[in-house]
């Protein structure tokens, strides 16, 4: 995987949060969406696009 800018981002506010001694729901979201970050990059350069927006994955089996 190569980061993007999305991904970088992400993982600097995670980092910065940690290093500031964040805790609870706050590092919960930067956790939250650096995976999400993640999860669009490889969507994105895999070509699978319900990565994004599992909800609309086709049903096995269609």
């Amino acid at each position: 995987m190569v980061e993007d800018r999305h991904v970088e981002s992400a993982m600097v506010e995670f980092r910065d949060a940690l290093n500031a001694g964040k805790k609870g729901p706050e590092l919960e979201q930067l956790s939250l969406r650096l995976a999400r970050a993640c999860r669009d990059s490889l969507a994105e350069s895999w070509g699978v696009k319900q990565w994004q927006d599992p909800h609309n994955a086709p049903e096995p089996g269609k």
